[in-house]
């Protein structure tokens, strides 16, 4: 059962988050090995959790690689535990691809736990985090986590769920009991994060060398976020571009804009055999890639026409340009049929609001 207010929160950004288990207390993460030395830390995330991100582990010859450090310092400390149980070896360095919260905020325990950690981003990113991230950890998460616990709470209240007549059985109450005992140790747990920011900056690409391994950090230009970070591994043709590419549908975080139209179209530049993205299943060829980059062209393709039609405002651009009339064209192509069926009903209305958004006022 999805809560109402649950989706407000995650509406606001466009958020899709799979339903798992009500009965998860830590951070959790399925772990997949994708080569010999490099792995993925998938979050299981519950109802009541949060979205936090996919961490990367590098094993190298002598320390570790780590690229994103999870929503909260716990979300940080279960990564380190499973870490951990893949190497001893020291993080010497970890990537935050972007500002949003699930990337950066465990940073301060993977800095506690690795002294002299070099904490990598892009100039713009960095600047972000100070900005925009700081906005995020002192308004926007506490905002939204209270609705969410007040919301479970007048439901406990009524003992039924907002907007039905059918009233809890003696499970399901207990469950959303437990899920709002998540949520306030969430918050509770946001309000005491000591933010720890990236110390090593690039403002367009770095490479650093270990051993026989290449790592090439990128800034390929505006996307999900104004800094996102890339992460190129040439010898094992690895790719983690965070969340300019979110897997089974795209995030629309706040901000859309042509101009990660053309930053997408960037990662075609790389010849990988893996992609792991922000979020959602590692990628093993480029057909998801080719998909988003079809469907954002696709997007601005309607826009444009509606707007060449007299449809001015954002109302009336939604009202011709909808997810029905976007993947229809999509569809087309036979290869898209599965990606645009896990299409999120929200992205479609929501990029058409904040590329209005980022025209008039420019955040992200």
């Amino acid at each position: 059962m999805i809560k109402y207010l649950f989706l407000i929160a995650f509406q606001f950004f466009a958020w899709q988050v799979p339903l798992y288990s009500y009965s998860q207390s830590l951070f959790k993460y399925d772990i997949e090995k994708i080569t010999a030395d490099v792995y993925v830390l998938k979050p299981v995330i519950n109802e009541y959790r949060w979205v936090t991100a996919n961490i990367v582990v590098i094993v190298g010859e002598d320390d570790i690689v780590v690229v994103d450090s999870g929503l909260l310092p716990d979300a940080a400390r279960e990564a380190i535990r499973e870490i951990r149980k893949i190497s001893n070896k020291p993080v010497r360095q970890l990537l935050n691809t972007h500002w949003h919260g699930d990337h950066w905020q465990g940073n301060e325990v993977f800095a506690k736990e690795f002294p002299g950690l070099q904490i990598i981003s892009t100039v713009k990113n960095s600047e972000a985090i100070k900005r925009s991230g700081m906005v995020w950890i002192n308004n926007f998460y506490p905002k939204y986590l209270q609705q969410m616990i007040d919301g479970y709470e007048m439901e406990i209240k009524n003992n039924k769920p907002a907007g039905s007549d059918k009233n809890f059985n003696a499970n399901e109450l207990e469950l959303i009991k437990e899920g709002v005992g998540q949520v306030k140790e969430d918050l509770a747990n946001m309000k005491k994060i000591n933010p720890v920011f990236p110390n090593v900056t690039f403002s367009d690409k770095m490479i650093i060398k270990k051993g026989q391994r290449i790592f090439e950090f990128y800034y390929l230009g505006v996307g999900n976020t104004v800094g996102d970070a890339v992460l190129y591994l040439p010898n094992e043709k690895i790719l983690m571009p965070g969340d300019l590419v979110v897997y089974p549908s795209p995030y629309e975080s706040g901000a859309f804009s042509k101009e990660w139209v053309e930053t997408s179209k960037k990662l075609k530049q790389f010849d990988f055999n893996y992609l792991v993205p922000g979020h959602g299943d590692v990628q093993h060829n480029t057909g998801y890639l080719d998909y988003l980059n079809d469907l954002y062209a696709e997007l601005f393709r309607q826009m444009n026409d509606a707007y060449l039609r007299g449809k001015a405002t954002i109302e009336e651009v939604q009202k011709m340009v909808t997810t029905e009339s976007v993947t229809k064209e999509l569809n087309k192509n036979p290869k898209y049929v599965y990606f645009t069926k896990n299409l999120g009903n929200d992205f479609v209305p929501n990029a058409i609001r904040d590329s209005y958004r980022r025209l008039s006022i420019g955040i992200y």
